[in-house]
């Protein structure tokens, strides 16, 4: 029984994350300069290189890591205040979030705003509740007469407490009658790229579900997205489906991987399937707009390829961990974003718990099973059948890990739990896979002959998911309103760690 070397290579950046994430948690609840955190990691280092002993100086090199952590946060939150009476300002709108009756929502950025000495030219990202007459679209410059209802990271509500940590200063709600000047022709080039996606999946003829539903998954643009439709997903345990996250960038990840599974059989094969798949993970970026959680989950997923591809030996839990330090130094506000935290977390339960559980004792099984057949003819029916048991059961093995280790964070931030999550997450790997297939082709390819094949694998890809989630949904066994606080969160993935650790370990023995 002898330990594998690779696997202890994978320890130290996980270990990192630990001290790193703790120090971004806690400068949300303390206020402290960030000189002064600057101060403390430099002294931490400092008293780690004089430390004779190994325990002390990685007793430092924590601390260290835990002021770093502390000092990232504090440098991203902007501390000029905005006026809290109405005063003209002026809004780029980066995003719109969601179209319902009454009120269109969207993201973007106060970039000037009147202030009693004049105008200040700022960078706030707020969010934006505005009258659908106004009809906006990303890129549009507003200025208006408003004011910010601001969010506080200290906040005793814990959903301005959660946007602050997100970056948001506040909400505005802008009404037609004070918007004095708009602008419509700044949109970006990853706007542009959306939009005429959008544009060419219109062409499909699709019901509007299936429409909207094609929009979010396949290009992130999920404004025609229903309450109601939201609603039956969440109870379906398939909101994630829906969310512009990294489970998007994820399963143009595991399509191309699949697709060209053969491809290590050439010489540099390897490299050539690591190729495709970083192009095709930037590919579709570019088409979703190159919106914050997609890129950010594009690097991830490019680390990890690069790593797949260039050392079959690199510990992928690693890379996992050293993607999530670099973003998290970057960008401390990625940790209360619900994309980056699902995506993080179900890529981690895939290597640490899916992927063991698709080997477990498959191999052996399948070779004895083969060997008992006599007849050559048998023995490749046998072959065929073990090759298709296995990728199901793989595909099975990753969505229950992954199902099971995001159910926690998706109660923290839908406020419900959904045991269906364990069996509609296998079920709608492959309606889904063909769904962002068909959709992404189709936008950055619209053939005429490609049509009618688009459109018939998007509306039965499309309606499969529709009827799988509205039975889910009607049978509300499985479905349950658990809303777990922040700690109670934390627990439960500590008893996740723990239980992680203890597979590692006795998976190293054997």
């Amino acid at each position: 029984m002898v330990a594998h070397p690779h696997r202890a290579a994978g320890a130290p950046m996980v270990r990192a994350l630990v001290p790193l994430v703790a120090g971004i948690a806690a400068a949300g609840r303390f206020a402290v300069p960030s000189w002064g955190a600057a101060v403390g990691f430099g002294l931490c280092i400092l008293a780690a290189r004089m430390m004779r002993r190994r325990i002390a100086a990685d007793i430092c090199i924590c601390l260290a890591l835990f002021m770093a952590g502390w000092c990232a946060a504090e440098l991203r939150y902007d501390a000029s205040e905005i006026p809290a009476d109405e005063r003209a300002a002026e809004i780029v709108v980066d995003e719109v979030v969601a179209r319902r009756e009454g009120v269109l929502l969207a993201e973007g950025r106060m970039t000037a705003c009147e202030t009693d000495d004049g105008v200040r030219v700022c960078r706030h990202a707020i969010r934006i509740s505005a009258d659908p007459s106004l009809d906006l679209a990303a890129g549009d410059r507003v200025v208006a007469l408003c004011r910010v209802k601001p969010y506080s990271r200290r906040s005793e509500r814990s959903y301005e407490r959660y946007m602050a940590r997100r970056g948001f200063a506040g909400q505005v709600t802008l009404d037609p009658r004070n918007v004095v000047k708009r602008i419509s022709d700044e949109a970006s080039f990853g706007s542009r790229l959306r939009a005429r996606a959008v544009e060419r999946i219109g062409r499909l003829g699709l019901s509007p579900e299936v429409e909207a539903l094609t929009r979010a998954v396949a290009v992130g643009d999920r404004s025609n997205i229903t309450p109601e439709m939201r609603r039956r997903y969440s109870l379906a345990g398939t909101a994630h489906l829906l969310a512009v996250s990294g489970l998007h960038v994820g399963f143009v990840f595991a399509i191309v991987n699949l697709l060209f599974w053969w491809m290590p059989l050439l010489r540099r094969g390897h490299l050539w399937r690591c190729a495709a798949a970083v192009v095709a993970i930037w590919l579709y970026a570019s088409v979703t707009g190159f919106s914050p959680s997609v890129t950010r989950s594009a690097i991830m997923f490019t680390v990890l390829q690069l790593s797949m591809g260039l050392n079959v030996r690199f510990d992928t839990l690693n890379a996992l961990a050293l993607t999530a330090c670099v973003m998290l130094l970057f960008d401390a506000r990625y940790l209360f974003d619900a994309g980056f935290l699902m995506s993080f977390t179900a890529v981690a339960a895939i290597v640490e718990w899916g992927v063991p559980l698709a080997r477990a004792g498959r191999r052996e099984k399948m070779t004895a099973g083969i060997e008992k057949q006599n007849d050559a003819a048998r023995r490749r029916v046998v072959g065929m059948a073990a090759y298709v048991g296995r990728r199901l059961w793989g595909a099975v093995a990753v969505s229950l890990a992954a199902s099971v280790a995001t159910m926690p964070l998706a109660a923290l931030f839908f406020g419900s739990a959904s045991l269906w999550s364990i069996v509609t997450g296998p079920a709608s790997i492959l309606p889904s896979a063909v769904l962002l297939g068909a959709g992404l082709l189709w936008s950055l390819v619209p053939l005429p002959l490609l049509a009618p094949v688009a459109a018939r694998a998007v509306n039965l890809s499309g309606g499969a998911l529709d009827a799988l989630t509205r039975w889910c949904a009607e049978t509300d066994a499985l479905s349950f309103g658990f809303e777990p606080d922040g700690a109670v969160c934390a627990a439960i993935y500590i008893g996740f760690v723990a239980f992680a650790l203890w597979l590692r370990r006795r998976n190293d023995r054997i």
